[in-house]
Formats: structure tokens, C-alpha cells, sequence
């Protein structure tokens, strides 16, 4: 390892990105921390990303590309895990942009730590992380899992998505994303966290987080949806076992993202839409009971409905939002 100047893995995972891959890969390229090692994996695109992979290949000497028809961004984030090089590790997906400095900006706080990971703001507005970068103040989080599992929540910053966030490599020594098409990340945050001795917090809006109507993130509820049910086995598993001083504030948690998926199914509208809700509304009824909380809003499904189209409204305004993350979390 070289410690004035380490190599650090960025790995893509690329669908079918043709649309917004040479801006995001315009944005890797020319960062300004350059010691990179910069790892493409397509997986099955048919829209001609591949021509965009090669192209960047020739031109730089730093990418690495691959091909992994694995069908999903949790097994290509694996694949490019076991294939990453660098002591440093960091994902960006393959329609989204990132700041210049984002990875001198994560790596500086994160150079002294064993263990960790550092994270910066996030915004789906292109005007905002084009104009306001932020204070580039920098607040480390370490002690206990629960506190620092609250403090990544803050307002403004990925919290447990995958994105936005530089890791030293020994975190994922033995994690790896289960193979969901959504809440793989979910999945493994509890774990992630257990393994820092710290975190830092950089006040800096460095990831500009694309809405891709088109993406499994916004599409409409399938089957793919039930890994939400797994997602929350996986979590009260592991705090069960590792941190049952925790265990409430997981089922909260998994309360909030039930909820969350519950006012897409309200949106939905479909047959399938309502079974998945339907389930969604009998594990809250058993996750409020443990937890002594909101059980007479899961009880009744007229009143649960209307809770979710009231949240649905407050989740749409930033503003609320904002404020209503700040007095949960």
C-alpha cells in the first residue's frame, strides 16, 4: 500500500446506461485524486453501453472492464469487489455524476482510519450540486453501533445506500451484497456499520443522484419487491445476535421502509400491488406489537391506507421531508 497516495477502486455497475454513462464516466475520469483504479462491469447491456465501455478503456489505462451477466447490481457490485485491487473502495452507478473532488474529499478524512468509511451529500437536483458545495466540514462518528447507526441518517447524505461513500477495503473482507434486485444495500448496512471505528460525515454535495423513471428503483411493485420481507429477517437477525440493545430501533426501521414501499403500492394501484401491501400491513402489525408503537394504525386498513397517502404528500415536499427525517432519526 502506498500510503501517501493509495490506489482506490471505483466500480460501475452498468445496465443498459447508454443515456448518462459518458457524463458519469467523464466524471470519474477526471477526478482530481487520480491514483485510480477504475472497474466497468456490463452486465448484459443491449443499448450500446458497451461501445461507451470500450471507447473510455482505449482512451485511459486505469479502467478495468468486464462483462458479468449476473442480472442484478448486487451480484455486479460482488463481481467487481472480488476483482477491485485498491486499499480504498467506492461505488458509483452508471447514470449518476460526481464532483470533481468527491473521492480527495472522502479519502482526506478517511486516510487515518483502520476501519471505515467517509460519506458526502447526495442531491437529485442538478442546479444544487452544480452551484452549492458545502462548508467541507468534516464530523467523525465513532463509539457505539447504535449511535453512529442514527447519525448516518442525517439529512442530505446517502445514508445506507452504497453510493456517495468511500470504504477502506477490509469492510467488505467478508460482506458481500445478497442478490436482490432492491434493498441489497439495506441488507448489509447493519453490518457494514458494526465494522468501523469510525465514520466521517463531509459536508459536501459531491454525488448528484440521477432519477431514472426507468430504473427497478422506481418501477413498478413486482415480485422483486419481496426482498423487503428478506431485507428485514437479515436485520433483526443480525442485531438479534450482535446488538439486541438495538433491536427496537431496527423494527423501527424496518417499520419506516415498509411504510415507504406500502405508499408505492398505494401508487401502484395493481392486484399485485395490494397483495404486497396487504403482507406489508400483517408484519407491521407484528413488528408495532414488540415494540409497543403505532399498533392501532396497522389494525385497521381504511385508516392505514389514509396514513399512507397523508405521508406520501409529506414524503414529495423536500422540505417536510427534511424536517420529518430529522425527528425520527
Amino acid at each position: 500500500m502506498n500510503k501517501q497516495n493509495p490506489l482506490i477502486s471505483i466500480i460501475v455497475p452498468i445496465h443498459n446506461a447508454a443515456n448518462f454513462l459518458e457524463e458519469c464516466l467523464n466524471s470519474i475520469v477526471y477526478q482530481s485524486y487520480s491514483n485510480l483504479e477504475i472497474i466497468l462491469i456490463d452486465d448484459n447491456s443491449t443499448d450500446g453501453s458497451d461501445d461507451i465501455i470500450n471507447y473510455f478503456a482505449i482512451k485511459d489505462s486505469r479502467i478495468r472492464n468486464f462483462s458479468q451477466f449476473g442480472g442484478s447490481a448486487a451480484k455486479t457490485r460482488n463481481y467487481g469487489l472480488s476483482k477491485a485491487r485498491g486499499d480504498y473502495i467506492a461505488f458509483v452507478d452508471a447514470d449518476d455524476v460526481i464532483n470533481k473532488d468527491m473521492i480527495k474529499n472522502l479519502y482526506i478524512p478517511l486516510r487515518g482510519a483502520l476501519s471505515g468509511f467517509s460519506m458526502s451529500k447526495f442531491t437529485t437536483n442538478v442546479k444544487q450540486f452544480e452551484h452549492s458545495k458545502g462548508t467541507k466540514k468534516v464530523q467523525k462518528l465513532s463509539g457505539e453501533f447504535l449511535y453512529k447507526l442514527k447519525m448516518i441518517q442525517k439529512t442530505g447524505y446517502p445514508s445506507f445506500g452504497p453510493v456517495g461513500k468511500l470504504y477502506t477495503r477490509n469492510i467488505f473482507d467478508d460482506i458481500r451484497y445478497p442478490n436482490f434486485k432492491i434493498h441489497e444495500d439495506t441488507a448489509v448496512i447493519l453490518q457494514i456499520v458494526s465494522k468501523t471505528d469510525a465514520i466521517f460525515l463531509v459536508d459536501s454535495i459531491d454525488y448528484y443522484y440521477r432519477v431514472n423513471l426507468e430504473s427497478i428503483t422506481h418501477s413498478k411493485i413486482t415480485v422483486n419487491n419481496m426482498a423487503l420481507f428478506k431485507k428485514n429477517q437479515i436485520q433483526i437477525t443480525f442485531v438479534k445476535s450482535k446488538y439486541p440493545e438495538a433491536l427496537n430501533y431496527i423494527y423501527q426501521l424496518c417499520l419506516n421502509e415498509n411504510d415507504y414501499i406500502a405508499m408505492k403500492c398505494i401508487e401502484d394501484g395493481t392486484l399485485y400491488a395490494e397483495m404486497v401491501l396487504e403482507k406489508i400491513r400483517t408484519q407491521n402489525i407484528l413488528f408495532s406489537k414488540i415494540i409497543g408503537h403505532r399498533s392501532l394504525l396497522y389494525k385497521n386498513k381504511i385508516i392505514y391506507k389514509l396514513y399512507l397517502k397523508i405521508t406520501a404528500y409529506i414524503w414529495n415536499n423536500d422540505f417536510i421531508r427534511g424536517f420529518a427525517k430529522k425527528i425520527v432519526t
